[in-house]
């Protein structure tokens, strides 16, 4: 078997070295959270984790009465696609369903992808930010696999005052195969211990590969940003500095022009070596799919 875990750390020594950096290992927190097994109670629905941790903020911390169902209406407005009532949540797909609930409440979400150090899950202090960075209203939640649950307390800190303290769901965040498959599969239980040790490994890269394609992609979308600034700076220059370049000698105006144009092939090309990265990512991410299908 390929060793992914080896390839996901050379992709991230690859995308740190593209920052800038140089150190991949972060400070890492235990947590605790409010579990879920992805199902309401009327057991119409399954693999609505992400709903129902984001359910349990809004209706505990945010003293709302609402249910899985309205909140479920409200993602799937504006013709926004839901995943299905038995789906798991697929970010791809449904994010824009996401930020329907994060604009109607204004939902500042910091997703947090778990990690395995010495048989215990812990956190890192750098989530993936979703919606409004300056409210208020900050929703922690973990993820692992196809699996969510709402976080309560990171290291000795408890989230949202506290109001989870009595809760019997509250504790050790401990995900099931099942869960972290995203469905229900009667191979699971059959396999023996050497063949439930492969497939934690492969749900842990699985895991470690999704949190490095999300940070490539998010810097990717950042580096477009740039470049449409960068050209519109250029124009808007153009137009309102057109008398002031007049003024300059040819050789201050090609320097000034130049370094524009090294600036935009520099972010170009940055945007052309994540974009590789991302497409080697995702090549392993359908092969560890392929693996872990194989097994349940």
């Amino acid at each position: 078997m390929v060793d992914y875990r080896l390839k996901y750390l050379k992709y991230k020594m690859k995308y740190l070295t593209l920052l800038g950096g140089s150190n991949f290992i972060s400070n890492s927190n235990t947590f605790e959270t409010l579990k879920n097994d992805g199902t309401n109670k009327n057991g119409r629905f399954s693999n609505q984790c992400l709903w129902l941790s984001i359910l349990s903020y809004l209706n505990i911390v945010l003293e709302n009465n609402l249910t899985l169902e309205q909140l479920r209406e409200i993602a799937s407005s504006n013709d926004s696609i839901v995943n299905g009532i038995n789906e798991e949540y697929d970010f791809h797909v449904n994010e824009r369903a996401l930020n329907n609930v994060v604009e109607t409440y204004d939902l500042q979400i910091h997703f947090y992808q778990a990690q395995i150090r010495n048989s215990n899950y812990l956190i890192g202090n750098e989530p993936l930010i979703y919606g409004n960075i300056e409210s208020n209203n900050v929703v922690a939640i973990v993820s692992y696999g196809y699996h969510f649950e709402l976080i309560i307390q990171i290291g000795k800190r408890k989230l949202y005052r506290g109001k989870f303290d009595k809760n019997k769901k509250a504790g050790k965040f401990v995900p099931d195969r099942q869960l972290i498959l995203g469905k229900k599969s009667s191979k699971i239980d059959k396999l023996d211990q050497t063949q439930q040790k492969k497939l934690d490994e492969l749900f842990e890269t699985l895991n470690n590969l999704l949190k490095i394609s999300h940070d490539i992609e998010q810097h990717i979308n950042l580096t477009k940003d740039q470049l449409i600034d960068l050209d519109e700076r250029i124009i808007f220059d153009e137009k309102s500095n057109s008398n002031q370049l007049k003024n300059l000698s040819e050789e201050e105006q090609i320097v000034i022009i130049v370094s524009y144009q090294e600036y935009k092939k520099t972010l170009e090309k940055t945007k052309g070596e994540f974009e590789l990265i991302l497409g080697e990512i995702n090549e392993d991410l359908k092969r560890v799919r392929n693996e872990i299908n194989r097994m349940v």
